[in-house]
C-alpha cells in the first residue's frame, strides 16, 4: 500500500529483513517429463482457458448493462421507466461489487479442480509454472502471498476482472457514468473509469439510435477481437508449456510451437481488420464523429489519454478510435501474460520470440498499425522526458538515457508497494516503501576485472522509470544506489512529481540492474487528476438541461474562492461551481447523494453575493430552494470537515420543479434486507456493514422520481446510545410512477462495542419531508 507524504522529502531507508527466504511449499517439485509435470501443464491449459472464457463473459455482462441505460438516455421517450428496467439489467448481470458473481465463482472452481492436485511448488517454482513471478502484481490486487491454487485463482480472477473494465472503458469512454445511472453506485462498477459526467443525458439528441447502435455494435466487435486474440495466444502458451513440461529437450516440439506462436500475428491482423470494419459499419456514414466525441454521445473526446498511451494520437475520426480500440486491446491482453503464463517470456526468449513480437509491438515499429483504413493518419506523439511526470526522485540521480530493459525471463526483485495509495498530482510528494528481495543464488556473475585480476562486481541500483501502457518508457530515468542486497531488506522512496504534471494516465516501473543484470519491472499504476474547470463561482458551468446529473473526479479540484457558507463544520477544498437560470417560477433540487466524500452545498443569487441555502447535515446532502424566473442562480459545492481523502468523485443531480411543489409524501412498509458485512461500498477507515432497505411511498404530488428525492436513515446504536446518520451506500432505486411504488438504498454503520442498530427513515421530495418509519437489528455475525 501507499502513502501520501506532506513532508518534506524522506531519506532513504534500507531495512534488513532477517529471514531467509525458504520454498513455498513441502513438496518436492515435479521432474519435467514425469507424470506430475504433465498435471503442471494440464493446469496452466486450464488456467488460461477458464481465464479467457471469463474475460469474454464479463465484457458480455458489461455491455448488457452500459448499453441498455445508454438505449434508455438516447431514445426513450419515458427515460425514468426506461430506466428502471435496465437497472434490473445492471443488478442482474454486475450487481455485486469485486466481482462476486457465479461465473466468477466458475473461474476459480475450474482452476482449483485443475490445478489443487499440483504440489504447490509446480505451482510456484520458477522453473515449472512460476507463479511465485507473479506475486508483486497479485499483491497489489490485496492477494498475497500465493500459497495455493485458490490464492492463483482469486489473482487471475480479479486481475482478468480489472482488464474487462478498463477495455470496456475505452471502447464506451462513457461507461462508467452509465453503470453508476444503472443504479450500481461508484463502488459497484469496479475499474471502469470515471470521466467527467454527459451533463445532458435526459434529453433525447437527434442521432440517439445511431448513437446507442454504434456502442453496442463496437462492444460486440471488442468483445469478439478479445476472444479471437486471447484464444490464439492461449494456444501459444499452451504449445511451450506443453514442451517445457511434457517434452523437455524436445527439438521437434519448440519447433511445432513456435510455428503455433507465429501465427498469433496473423490472426491478430484479421481480428483487427474485423473491428476496424464492424465500428466503420456502425459508427460512420451519416453518424458524425463529432457527435460520438460528444458528452452525451458516447464521449469519445475523453479518449485522448487513453490512445496517446498506446502511440495513437490525436484521434480525429472513427478510424482513429478503431485503431485506438485495436491496440488498447491487445496491449491489455499482452500486459496479462506475465501473469497468466508467469513462464512464457523466458520460454519464447529461448526460441528468439519476445511477447511484443506476437502482439502490442512497440508504436515506434508501425506494422502493428499497417492494417488502417486508407486515409487514416498514423501519430507517434513523443512520450517526452521523465521530468514531464516526475520532478525528483529522493535520493537518486537521473541518468539522460532511456530505461535498460528487463533481462528476459528475469523474476522481478522489486515487490509490490506496501503503505497507504498516493494520488499524483502537480508539485506533489508521494512516499513508497518497497519491498527488495535478495540476489538469487544463481544470478551471481561478474563484469570487467581488476589489475590483481579479481573481477570487479557491479552495485546493485534501484530503478525507477516511467512508461505507459504498450510498455514504451520515456527519456531518463532515475538510479537510486541499494545497499547490501544479500538479503532481503526494503527500501523508502519519496517522489516528488512535475509542477505541470502531464494529465495522462502512466505508471512507475521500477527495477533492480545488478551485474549486468536487469530484473523484470514491477509498476505502480498512476492516474494525475485534472482540475475541474468550474473551480470557481466566475467559471460556474451552466446547468442546461433538467434533470442534470454529472460524476465528476474532483480530487485536484482547488479552492480559489473565498466564500465561506454559513453550513460548514471546518475547513474545505475541492470547490466546484455551476450555474442555473430557470425560465419559471419553481424549486431547485440539488443533490450530491452517492459521492464519495464529505459535501457542502450552498446556492448563492450571485457571484459573491447573498447565500440563500446552505446544506452540510450529513456525508453527502440535498437541499431545496425556490427560485424565481429569469434570476442566475449560483451553485457551490466542497469538500467540507477536516477529513480530506485522498481522491474524490462528486456524483451530482439537479432537478428543476416548476409550479406548486405538492406536500410530503406518506411512507411505509419498511422491509430490512440481509445485512452485506465487510461491504465495499462501505469503506469507512475499515470496511463496514451494508444494511439494504424498502419502503412503500405515496405522493399526491408525484414527486418521488429518479434524482428528485432523498432517503434519509438516522442511525441510532444500543447499548452506547450514539447515533449517526446513515451514510449512503450508492443512490437510491426508485419504482413506479411517481404517485406509488417503492424507494430502496442502503446505508453503512460500523459497530465497534455496540450489539444492536435501530434505523429512522424518512424521505425527502419538494413537497417537504414525510412521515417516519423505524426497523431495528442485531449486529451481524463478523461485524465490525
Amino acid at each position: 500500500m501507499l502513502v501520501s507524504s506532506k513532508s518534506a522529502f524522506y531519506a532513504l531507508g534500507l531495512a534488513v529483513v532477517l529471514v531467509v527466504a525458504g520454498a513455498s511449499s513441502a513438496s518436492a517439485q515435479s521432474v519435467p517429463g514425469s507424470a506430475g509435470a504433465k498435471k503442471a501443464s494440464k493446469c496452466q491449459q486450464v488456467i488460461s482457458k477458464a481465464n479467457g472464457k471469463f474475460l469474454s463473459a464479463r465484457l458480455k455482462r458489461i455491455a448488457a448493462c452500459s448499453n441498455a441505460v445508454l438505449s434508455c438516455v438516447q431514445t426513450a421517450d419515458d427515460a425514468a421507466k426506461c430506466l428502471a428496467k435496465a437497472n434490473g439489467k445492471c443488478q442482474k448481470q454486475l450487481g455485486v461489487a469485486d466481482d462476486g458473481s457465479t461465473f466468477g465463482d466458475d473461474l476459480e472452481a475450474a482452476i482449483r479442480k485443475a490445478c489443487d492436485p499440483l504440489p504447490v511448488a509446480d505451482l510456484l517454482d520458477p522453473t515449472v509454472l512460476g507463479f511465485a513471478n507473479a506475486e508483486p502484481f497479485c499483491g497489489d490486487l490485496g492477494v498475497a502471498p500465493l500459497a495455493t491454487a485458490a490464492d492463483v485463482a482469486h489473482c487471475l480472477r480479479l486481475a482478468h476482472a480489472r482488464t474487462s473494465d478498463e477495455t470496456f472503458g475505452v471502447e464506451v469512454p462513457r461507461a462508467g457514468e452509465l453503470l453508476v445511472q444503472g443504479g450500481l453506485g461508484l463502488a459497484g462498477i469496479g475499474d471502469v473509469p470515471l470521466v467527467s459526467g454527459c451533463g445532458d443525458c435526459a434529453a433525447l439528441p437527434p442521432n440517439g439510435k445511431p448513437v446507442a447502435a454504434c456502442a453496442a455494435a463496437v462492444n460486440k466487435a471488442g468483445a469478439a477481437f478479445v476472444a479471437s486474440t486471447r484464444t490464439t495466444l492461449d494456444k501459444c502458451s499452451a504449445a511451450f508449456v506443453k514442451c517445457a513440461q511434457e517434452k523437455p529437450g524436445d527439438a521437434g516440439c519448440l519447433t511445432k510451437a513456435a510455428a503455433t506462436c507465429r501465427k498469433v500475428p496473423i490472426a491478430l491482423a484479421k481480428a483487427r481488420t474485423k473491428l476496424q470494419g464492424a465500428v466503420q459499419k456502425k459508427c460512420a456514414g451519416a453518424l458524425a464523429f463529432d457527435t460520438l466525441e460528444q458528452p452525451s454521445g458516447i464521449n469519445l473526446g475523453a479518449l485522448t489519454c487513453a490512445c496517446q498511451q498506446v502511440g495513437v494520437e490525436p484521434v480525429l475520426g472513427v478510424d482513429d478510435y478503431a485503431v485506438c480500440l485495436a491496440r488498447q486491446h491487445e496491449c491489455a491482453l499482452a500486459a496479462l501474460v506475465p501473469t497468466v503464463v508467469p513462464g512464457l517470456d523466458a520460454l519464447l526468449a529461448a526460441q528468439g520470440i519476445a511477447v511484443s513480437d506476437l502482439l502490442c509491438e512497440p508504436a515506434t515499429a508501425t506494422a502493428a498499425l499497417v492494417l488502417r483504413n486508407p486515409g487514416a493518419r498514423i501519430f507517434k506523439p513523443p512520450f517526452g522526458g521523465i521530468t514531464k511526470y516526475m520532478k525528483n526522485v529522493f535520493p537518486a540521480s537521473l541518468k539522460t538515457t532511456k530505461s535498460p530493459l528487463a533481462t528476459r525471463g528475469a523474476r522481478p526483485r522489486v515487490g509490490a508497494p506496501f503503505s497507504g495509495k498516493c494520488a499524483p498530482g502537480p508539485g506533489k510528494h508521494c512516499t513508497f516503501r518497497l519491498p527488495i528481495s535478495k540476489r538469487p543464488a544463481l544470478a551471481a556473475s561478474t563484469t570487467g576485472s581488476t589489475s590483481a585480476g579479481v573481477r570487479a562486481v557491479e552495485p546493485p541500483a534501484l530503478i525507477v522509470a516511467v512508461r505507459r501502457s504498450d510498455g514504451e518508457f520515456v527519456n531518463d530515468y532515475f538510479e537510486l544506489p541499494l545497499g547490501d542486497t544479500s538479503v532481503d531488506g526494503e527500501v523508502e522512496l519519496d517522489v516528488e512529481y512535475a509542477d505541470d504534471l502531464a494529465s495522462c494516465e502512466f505508471e512507475l516501473a521500477l527495477s533492480v540492474k545488478e551485474d549486468g543484470e536487469v530484473a523484470s519491472y514491477t509498476a505502480i499504476p498512476q492516474q494525475p487528476h485534472v482540475p475541474p474547470t468550474n473551480e470557481s463561482c466566475g467559471l460556474a458551468k451552466p446547468i442546461d438541461a433538467n434533470p442534470y446529473f454529472e460524476v465528476l473526479d474532483v480530487t485536484a479540484a482547488d479552492s480559489t474562492d473565498v466564500v465561506s457558507p454559513s453550513c460548514t463544520a471546518g475547513g474545505f477544498t475541492r470547490d466546484v461551481w455551476y450555474s442555473f437560470t430557470p425560465s419559471m417560477n419553481g424549486t431547485l433540487a440539488v443533490s450530491t447523494v452517492g459521492s464519495t466524500y464529505d459535501t457542502l452545498i450552498a446556492v448563492f443569487d450571485r457571484c459573491g453575493g447573498t447565500e440563500l441555502a446552505c446544506a452540510n447535515a450529513t456525508d453527502q446532502d440535498a437541499l431545496q430552494v425556490p427560485v424565481t424566473a429569469g434570476v442566475p442562480y449560483f451553485i457551490e459545492i466542497r469538500n467540507t470537515g477536516n477529513l480530506i481523502p485522498p481522491t474524490a468523485t462528486l456524483q451530482l443531480s439537479v432537478v428543476f420543479v416548476p409550479g406548486v411543489v405538492g406536500s410530503p409524501p406518506t411512507i411505509s412498509q419498511l422491509v430490512l434486507g440481509a445485512p452485506v458485512v465487510d461491504s465495499p461500498n462501505c469503506n469507512l477507515g475499515v470496511l463496514g456493514t451494508a444494511f439494504p432497505m424498502t419502503f412503500t411511498y405515496a405522493d399526491p404530488a408525484g414527486n418521488v422520481k429518479e434524482g428528485m428525492i432523498a432517503p434519509l436513515a438516522l442511525e441510532h446504536f444500543e447499548p452506547s446510545q450514539r447515533e449517526e446518520v446513515g451514510i449512503y451506500t450508492g443512490p437510491p432505486v426508485v419504482t413506479g410512477n411517481g404517485f406509488n411504488g417503492t424507494v430502496s438504498f442502503g446505508v453503512c454503520a460500523v459497530f465497534n462495542s455496540d450489539t444492536v442498530v435501530s434505523f429512522k427513515v424518512s424521505l425527502v421530495t419538494f413537497g417537504g419531508v414525510s412521515n417516519q418509519l423505524v426497523g431495528a437489528l442485531p449486529k451481524p455475525p463478523g461485524a465490525r
